[in-house]
Order: C-alpha cells, then structure tokens, then sequence
C-alpha cells in the first residue's frame, strides 16, 4: 500500500463540525475574540503529520440569535455523505463515511477517519478505474477549534493517476473547508479571517487568508442551522447544522473543478 502524505487543506471554516449550543441573547460584553495558533499534534505522534498554524481575528459577532459552535463531536460519531465531481460536463460521485476515532480528553485535538465506500462515475472507463479506491481511507486531525492541523491519506499502489486524483480530493473534500471556529457565541452576520501558514516546513509556500460570513443562524431546537459563505481559497458556500460531524451541503470549486459534499441528516 502507498502512503500518500499530503499538507493540510488549511483553507477554511467548518460546518455542522461542532456540538450545537441553544441560541441564546446579545451580551454587551461579549467581544469578538481572536487568537493566535501554532499547533503541535500530540494524540497522534506516531503518525508523520505537518502541523499548520492560524492566525484567527473576528471582526463582528453578527446581530441576533447567537449559537456556540466551537464544541467537539464526540467519539464514535459516524455520519455519510455524497462527493460530485464535475469536470466538462462529467461527474464522478464518490460515497464516503466519517468516524471521530480519538480524541484527547481535553478536547485540544480529534482525529476523523474518512473511508470511501462506493465509487461511480459517468464514463464508464473511469468508473472501473475507482474499483480500487473502494476502502481507502484518511485520516484528519483537528484542533479544538475544528481546525484541520494534519492529515494522513492511504491509497493502493494499483491506482491509476485519474483514480487517485480522485480518491485524494474524495478524502480531502469533505474537510477542505474547514477551519477553526471563532471561540464566541455567533449570530447572522458575524464576520472573520483567518491566515493559515505551515509550521516546520518549506515557508517558501504562501501563506493563505479566507474571509468567512455567518450569513444566516436559524435556531432549531436544541440545534441551529446556519450557512457559511467563505471568500479566499478556496471559494465557497456551507450549509449545516450546528451538532454534525459533516456539512449538510458544501460547494466550492478546487483545483478547478466543481465539488459538492452532500450529508443529508440521517432519518
């Protein structure tokens, strides 16, 4: 089997990430709180992973009902979902299952195994192609913010070069926008930055800077649904909710192509 070791997708906020938290009112005292993050796995140290640092700064809370998203989802957490593929025209549709696997009890780090578990495909020769990509897996490694800090993806030797394009952006996709988290209570509105950069690693690489916009924040019971808009790169819009491991809807484009994740609540 080939280890494929691959920097970070370090481009983004997270959706349906975190443990919802009831809406709950203004407060005069809550200010928007940045931080600054240079992160070093540790629940994981066997596994060679590149470490990402952040920069985070909040530039308004937003107006209204206001949720806390920035929680864990708890170990054992499984949750599905449907990768599109569209290049000229074509799709490729990947089926994939997320598990929260560790976590450290702290809640400073957790690690999300991402498996493919069907693949097809409109062109009937890349469709045989992914045979083998069924069963690869990934894994992601959080921090506290549900920022992704490291990842880990394992394809077969046996892939050809359009099957594992494929595969890599599949077990990359569903996190790609994820990032971390103001730690405030956010309502509609609320608007941050973050810069990512590498840690340890050739900083010839340029740094990159996303914008994220709470545009709506709908309380729903003990949850709250909420769409996530986020100019930088890559561009793209996040429907979720907040409690779920996986965005309710994801589209952005990448690497040219048009990616949709799909993880529709499940009954």
């Amino acid at each position: 089997m080939t280890i494929v070791y691959r920097r970070p997708a370090v481009v983004a906020v997270a959706a349906g990430l975190l443990l919802g938290a009831a809406a709950s009112a203004c407060s005069d005292q809550d200010e928007p709180r940045g931080a600054t993050v240079d992160p070093t796995p540790t629940e994981l140290a066997d596994l060679p992973l590149d470490t990402v640092g952040y920069v985070l700064d909040v530039e308004t809370l937003g107006v209204g009902p206001r949720a806390m998203i920035r929680e864990p989802v708890p170990v054992g957490r499984v949750e599905t979902a449907r990768l599109v593929i569209c290049d000229t025209g074509q799709q490729v549709r990947v089926e994939l299952v997320a598990e929260v696997v560790e976590a450290a009890a702290d809640g400073s780090s957790q690690t999300v195994r991402l498996t493919i578990d069907g693949a097809e495909a409109d062109d009937p020769e890349v469709e045989r192609g992914l045979i083998d990509a069924v069963g690869a897996s990934a894994e992601i490694v959080r921090d506290g913010a549900g920022a992704v800090v490291g990842e880990r993806i394992d394809l077969p030797d046996e892939l050809g070069l359009r099957a594992r394009t494929v595969g890599e952006l599949a077990l990359r996709a569903p996190f790609f926008a994820l990032g971390p988290w103001p730690d405030n209570e956010l309502s509609a509105g609320a608007r941050w930055r973050t810069v990512f950069g590498l840690v340890g690693v050739d900083r010839s690489d340029p740094d990159r800077t996303v914008e994220a916009d709470l545009v709506t924040l709908t309380p729903n019971g003990r949850a709250s649904d909420y769409e996530l808009r986020l100019a930088g790169s890559p561009d793209a819009v996040i429907t979720g909710t907040t409690g779920r491991l996986l965005p309710s809807r994801q589209i952005m484009t990448i690497d040219g192509l048009d990616v949709r994740v799909e993880s529709p609540p499940a009954g």
